[in-house]
């Protein structure tokens, strides 16, 4: 659903660390893929094309040249939430279950896209997975 360059941080210590930086996607997985749809592996999801019973979504970002998973967070209904930071209106956080270590941890995590609309189709792309996951439940 969603695929651009950012910068990811997470708040530890009382201060906020660069996690990497990277794509970040917006993955889901239906059941079934529509009829006359085929995906070409950087392929972005057109708004035109509807899925139905999404079984997962997810957030993905790998690290850029050495390829390290830096988020891997599931989607849920209601999560991620996110909130502003500051007036900076290109960058958001949220706090939720990241498995980028392997085991589920709860933290507070930051993104920065180049330009506020990169920003506002992410948290669009995120709010149509959600929308998918409460139809298909």
């Amino acid at each position: 659903l969603f695929l651009k360059r950012c910068r990811v941080y997470r708040y530890a210590d009382e201060a906020w660390k660069e996690r990497g930086v990277g794509e970040m996607k917006v993955l889901v997985q239906p059941q079934v893929i529509p009829d006359g749809y085929t995906s070409g592996g950087r392929d972005v999801l057109p708004a035109n094309v509807s899925l139905n019973n999404v079984q997962r979504a997810r957030l993905l970002m790998r690290r850029e040249q050495v390829l390290k998973i830096c988020v891997n967070q599931p989607i849920g209904i209601d999560i991620p939430h996110f909130t502003p930071m500051g007036s900076a209106d290109n960058s958001m956080c949220w706090v939720g279950e990241d498995y980028s270590e392997g085991s589920a941890t709860h933290e507070k995590l930051a993104i920065r896209f180049k330009n506020a609309s990169d920003a506002e189709e992410f948290q669009a792309a995120v709010q149509r997975a959600q929308n998918y996951l409460r139809n298909s439940s």
